[in-house]
């Protein structure tokens, strides 16, 4: 138990899924509330990590859709987000949708989104820099033998001398 809670592993994901309809993409999260079930869960377990998936460039997908993404993964602060451009899979029904979003359009927004992520993920690193935590050791660092890798308990990667 920690914090009063049964945890196998300290780290949860959220979801902000989109449905597709005959209309296009429709948001199923409710607005203004991005932010409250992170704060709730960071307040119960202060050393979990946030993670999430995102896709950019969905069939659909508008202007506004994305800056409501980038608003979540600004309200959320998740630790790291693995990020993903919309592939067209011939024989999927999202491959004949109307409204493809044009290459360039879906490369921008990616990068603007990757841009994010990665500052609001090495904000959340920085916390943790400087303090003694317990570490699994995973192995040496693959880029410097000098170091090691390992995960925190919430599954933060983390590499130390060694």
């Amino acid at each position: 138990k920690k914090h009063g809670h049964p945890v196998v592993h300290a780290r949860r994901e959220i979801f902000r899924q989109d449905k597709v309809n005959g209309e296009g993409v429709r948001s199923v999260r409710r607005a203004g509330s991005n932010a409250v079930l992170p704060e709730k869960i960071r307040r119960e377990i202060p050393d979990i990590s946030l993670t999430t998936d995102i896709i950019v460039g969905f069939p659909g997908e508008t202007e506004e859709d994305f800056q409501e993404t980038l608003d979540v993964v600004r309200q959320v602060r998740y630790d790291s987000a693995f990020t993903f451009i919309y592939s067209k899979r011939t024989g999927t029904p999202a491959a004949v949708m109307e409204d493809q979003i044009p290459e360039d359009v879906v490369k921008d927004r990616f990068n603007r989104l990757l841009h994010e992520v990665q500052t609001i993920s090495a904000e959340q690193c920085a916390i943790h820099e400087g303090t003694v935590q317990t570490v699994l050791v995973e192995c040496v660092n693959e880029h410097d033998n000098h170091l090691m890798t390992g995960r925190m308990s919430n599954n933060l990667l983390v590499h130390f001398p060694g």
